[in-house]
């Protein structure tokens, strides 16, 4: 290659050199879109349009209502549980595609049964890495500079394609995890944003287990239902305090959400041992009770179980109290609930206001459930509000589907989604324009440009050298032909003179 040439290319390296180094890149995560995503276990959508509150009683909610966005529900996927519809939100795919088919399933590839209630069973890859990306996932996919924290999300604690949101200390989650209070939750989190030693995070998921738990045990429309919502609407308060006093608040994003709603119990129970002899199928659930258990028959049991439950023809049958589906049916298709080696052959589901059990079923029960199909079930809706620079501001919006939660907040954090089953179209309207994430887009926008750049150069300068060095190969054997047969009308030169000649001898030769 000639000087001129090897100049030239030395050159583009660094003209390279500054057009990176003048590139605009986040420092910390507060360059960076923010977002809290906050999950209040079985809240369900109408809970806050009871008469029974006092303004003061839900102030916070107000709050982030009056200054965001509020839908009037969420569709939730089937079944209508807590991790099944935690990880979907996550991931924006229904159970059948992320694989957390219920609170508790059998993996028959895996040989093993999952159960929410084993503690280290959530800190395991296995099942939750099924090929779904979670939002935590993405985002830290999503460039130098951001992290992801989980304060106690449901599936959202164990790694997944080797990444792993920061945690609590697991030890501690053990010893205490039931004990946290909420301002501790909070704390973590805003700790996380704001951690100048490590690696601060830009997103973060927090999660209350109320009120589920008080909707459970009193029923939905009962006074300590309502006085967990005014014990969760003072967590909101004291966030609000936090982002205030830590800088965060102008620049925070927040989306309060649940999984499900919760249906009143009527206190009618299946005696499923009056329908199914238990030595034909087994279970993955150990239940008491149950609104929706999957059965797989026993081999050389399957046509009793058949008959017992779908008739002599297959076709089905009128249950009271519940109904049995085919897992490959039309049915659980139209669910999404069917393609997925976790789900089981048959899935029971108990008709609203009924739970399934056996003959060691006895009270006291539940007052609250839920799991029941929410296509047809609207207590089973959970709420949505949304506020922040990139929401907006006291706007109320139709209900759209859980799965369309993961790509909006991609597009709060202005991240590539990865293959899932929303639709941003359906929840734009809850966008301002333009994205408070335009300056992370022209950032990406300059450094193609750059790349782009960089690669016409460089293919420019190779370009050039190799027909230069062509065109030199190219004399040098017309001259070496020419001294051989005696041709050459040019005058003789010195042996040293035609064949070693410098780079700047042989630039004389371009015209010809």
């Amino acid at each position: 290659m000639g000087r001129k040439a090897t100049n030239l290319l030395f050159v583009s390296f660094i003209v390279l050199d500054i057009m990176i180094n003048v590139t605009p890149k986040p420092q910390l995560s507060t360059d960076l879109p923010l977002l809290i995503l906050i999950s209040m276990d079985g809240f369900r959508h109408d809970y806050l349009n009871q008469t029974a509150f006092k303004k003061s009683d839900i102030s916070n909610f107000q709050y982030f209502i009056d200054q965001g966005v509020r839908a009037s529900h969420v569709r939730n996927v089937f079944p209508s549980v807590t991790f099944s519809n935690h990880m979907t939100i996550l991931t924006g795919q229904y159970a059948e595609e992320h694989g957390v088919v219920h609170n508790a399933f059998f993996d028959p590839y895996l040989n093993d049964t999952f159960d929410m209630h084993n503690f280290y069973q959530n800190f395991q890859s296995k099942w939750f890495d099924n090929g779904a990306e979670p939002i935590w996932v993405t985002n830290q996919k999503g460039g130098w500079g951001r992290n992801s924290g989980s304060v106690l999300w449901p599936g959202g604690i164990a790694p997944v394609r080797c990444i792993e949101p920061r945690i609590i200390p697991r030890a501690t989650l053990y010893n205490s995890s039931d004990s946290i209070s909420y301002e501790k939750r909070i704390d973590v989190l805003i700790d996380w944003f704001t951690d100048k030693k490590f690696n601060a995070i830009n997103f973060g998921m927090l999660y209350f287990d109320e009120p589920d738990l008080s909707g459970h045990k009193y029923g939905p429309m009962s006074r300590e239902v309502r006085e967990e919502i005014k014990r969760l609407d003072s967590a909101l308060g004291y966030l609000r305090k936090k982002l205030n006093e830590t800088g965060l608040s102008e620049n925070m994003n927040i989306i309060i959400t649940a999984d499900h709603g919760m249906n009143q119990f009527e206190d009618k129970v299946v005696n499923l041992d009056e329908i199914l002899d238990r030595r034909w199928y087994t279970t993955p659930i150990h239940f008491k009770h149950h609104l929706v258990p999957m059965i797989i028959p026993h081999k050389g049991h399957e046509r009793h179980v058949s008959v017992a439950l779908f008739g002599e023809d297959g076709k089905g049958k009128d249950h009271k109290g519940f109904f049995a589906w085919w897992r490959n049916g039309t049915e659980m298709k139209n669910r999404y609930f069917s393609k997925n080696r976790r789900i089981m052959e048959i899935i029971l589901e108990a008709k609203k206001g009924w739970i399934i059990g056996n003959n060691q079923t006895k009270g006291p029960y539940s007052k609250g459930n839920h799991g029941y199909n929410p296509q047809n079930t609207p207590d089973m809706w959970p709420f949505f509000i949304a506020s922040g620079p990139a929401f907006q501001k006291g706007l109320s919006v139709p209900a759209f589907d859980m799965v369309d939660v993961y790509p909006l907040m991609c597009h709060v954090l202005g991240l590539t989604p990865a293959q899932n089953r929303g639709n941003l179209d359906h929840v734009k309207s809850l966008l301002k324009n333009p994205p408070v994430w335009y300056k992370t887009l022209e950032t990406t926008a300059v450094t193609f440009i750059v790349v782009v750049i960089l690669a016409a150069l460089v293919g420019g300068v190779f370009g050039i050298a190799a027909v230069r060095q062509s065109s030199i190969s190219r004399r040098k054997l017309m001259f070496q032909n020419r001294r051989r047969l005696d041709l050459s009308p040019i005058r003789s030169l010195p042996e040293t003179d035609s064949m070693l000649r410098s780079d700047d001898d042989e630039d004389d030769f371009d015209g010809l």
